[in-house]
């Protein structure tokens, strides 16, 4: 009697994916999960997606935004067939966040239409979910900006890159102005004027709105530069407002 050994190999499955198809960018690592039965051959995918060849997983702190087809190649073996799966893979780009002049006020706008949160120095800013935010030029409103976006699926992307706004409203053209030393250590800094050829009036506020010094400069050609002295002011942020013929300038001074 004459017998033979059949060996018969389970066909390879190669079905995989991910818990999110869509993720923000910089958001961290996302592991492949496979099927039951499934097995990890080779990961790819085409340039730009940063992904382990052995376990799938995605890097988002290094891949490029975009909607990436990611493929799952188990080899031949036993006889069987090659086995092959795909799974659609998308990151989010981080918002971006711009400026524009308006003449009285400073326009922030963020990259996506819808989703957004808008912070100041790192905090909320209450209602501020729209595409634009309005900075309107008082002295509690200059500060660093940020915008985080939601997308639909629920991905929340890492902070804009900071946009620090220390002027709100368009200067003359062709000015220069400079604060020094900014912040001043004793409340007693400089503030050099280049270009400003009519008369100026210069005015600092408080936080509170108030007028803690004024002066107005004459018309002087080249650069002039005064002397501020707010040395028995209290520590804090105050606005520096240089009003002339033809523009509006502000800055943001700060007394430690």
């Amino acid at each position: 009697m004459l017998s033979n050994t059949v060996t018969i190999t389970a066909a390879p499955t190669a079905t995989f994916g991910y818990a999110s198809a869509v993720n923000c960018e910089g958001a961290g690592l996302v592991t492949a999960a496979l099927a039951t039965g499934a097995t990890a051959g080779t990961f790819s995918s085409t340039t730009g997606l940063a992904i382990n060849a052995i376990t799938g997983a995605v890097d988002l702190a290094t891949s490029t935004p975009g909607t990436y087809t990611v493929t799952n190649t188990v080899a031949a073996a036993g006889g069987c067939a090659a086995a092959m799966a795909t799974a659609t893979f998308t990151v989010i780009a981080r918002p971006v966040l711009t400026a524009t002049y308006t003449g009285t006020t400073t326009t922030l706008t963020a990259s996506t239409a819808t989703g957004n949160q808008f912070f100041m120095n790192g905090v909320a800013i209450a209602g501020a979910t729209g595409q634009t935010y309005v900075v309107n030029g008082t002295t509690a409103q200059l500060g660093s900006y940020t915008v985080v976006t939601t997308s639909a699926q629920g991905c929340t992307s890492l902070p804009s890159t900071a946009l620090v706004v220390t002027s709100s409203v368009k200067p003359v053209a062709g000015s220069t102005l400079r604060l020094y030393p900014n912040p001043t250590p004793d409340g007693r800094f400089n503030v050099e004027l280049i270009g400003y050829t009519k008369a100026v009036e210069l005015n600092v506020y408080n936080a509170l709105g108030q007028v803690v010094y004024s002066a107005m400069l004459k018309a002087t050609a080249g650069t002039r530069v005064q002397p501020i002295d707010m040395m028995l002011l209290s520590s804090g942020v105050y606005g520096l407002f240089i009003k002339t013929e033809g523009g509006l300038d502000t800055r943001r001074v700060v007394k430690q």
